[in-house]
């Protein structure tokens, strides 16, 4: 394998080429794990940039859409499932940062942000500056 800093030299041998490999590197990698605070994490896109490419994800004209068959369903809506509920009471109704929810939820980062971004696709909170906040 070529790493980082070898160098690769294309000699001859006895009139053939070779190519000659020289490793320029004095220091041994280990694998490792980097801890950051939560609020260091590499932050979500913007729901506004991607809520088109999430919820609407199909191009159709008007005629289309009037024209479309409607499904009816009894499903119960977003703030009736446990979880949410849950979410919703570790938010409280003050604007809470994203590690104060890990902390409150003891959810992972990954599950949280799912929770959390199926709550604002519904418009039951919103984002703002990296707080989130009831809207209802």
């Amino acid at each position: 394998m070529i790493y980082p800093g070898d160098i690769i030299s294309l000699v001859y041998i006895d009139g053939r080429p070779r190519l000659t490999l020289e490793r320029n590197r004095n220091v041994k990698l280990s694998p490792g794990v980097k801890v950051l605070p939560h609020s260091e994490a590499i932050p979500a896109l913007p729901l506004d940039v991607i809520n088109n490419f999430l919820t609407r994800n199909r191009v159709v004209t008007q005629e289309e859409v009037d024209g479309a068959p409607s499904v009816a369903t009894n499903m119960p809506n977003k703030t009736d499932k446990y979880e949410n509920k849950l979410l919703l009471n570790a938010i409280g109704f003050d604007p809470v940062d994203m590690d104060t929810l890990v902390e409150r939820t003891g959810l992972s980062v990954v599950e949280l942000n799912r929770q959390l971004m199926e709550l604002q696709l519904e418009g039951i909170i919103s984002n703002q500056n990296g707080l989130y906040d009831r809207l209802e």
